[in-house]
């Protein structure tokens, strides 16, 4: 966020560089399916606030019963996941928007501590006690309601694997 508002003062753009673009577009390169993730947008300081705090908030219920590694395997992969998603839906759409930000990794985040704790209690302020899987149901909500083009597609695809991280199959402790 902070070289994005640095580094074009020297005429590096760097959602040209580091953003998904779509295939076949001028800017399009393969490693932009992993560096999206971990860029954000500089005119919406909101966007990577909401990223971090939902990061903070889910990566430390996940924290007490999936191993760290495994953590990190369900942020990588539910961002690129949300590529995926991303860049099928570009097949299907002349939307030239520009893919970038984390909102993939956290849904999958969040979407697995929802599915593994759905009863637990949290406490938020000014609300009082509610369960996980509430919190999880409106904040995907809220995701839904405010993206718009791609960023929809890169949501959902993360909330598919979040959903699949927490599935007898992937999340076996063996």
């Amino acid at each position: 966020w902070l070289g994005e508002m640095v580094f074009p003062r020297f005429g590096i753009i760097m959602v040209d560089k580091l953003g998904l673009h779509l295939v076949g577009a001028d800017f399009f390169n393969p490693i932009q399916i992993i560096t999206y993730m971990f860029l954000h947008d500089s005119g919406n300081i909101l966007h990577i606030l909401f990223n971090m705090f939902t990061l903070w908030m889910f990566g430390r219920i996940l924290e007490f019963s999936v191993p760290g590694k495994r953590i990190w395997l369900i942020y990588i992969v539910g961002g690129l996941t949300g590529a995926f998603f991303y860049l099928v839906a570009g097949c299907f759409s002349d939307d030239p928007r520009i893919l970038c930000g984390a909102s993939a990794s956290v849904v999958a985040l969040m979407t697995a501590a929802g599915m593994r704790s759905p009863n637990m209690v949290v406490r938020l302020w000014l609300i009082g006690d509610v369960k996980l899987k509430w919190i999880v149901v409106a904040g995907v909500v809220l995701l839904f309601i405010g993206a718009g083009g791609g960023g929809l597609w890169a949501h959902l695809g993360g909330l598919c694997f979040g959903i699949f991280s927490q599935l007898p199959v992937f999340s076996r402790t063996s």
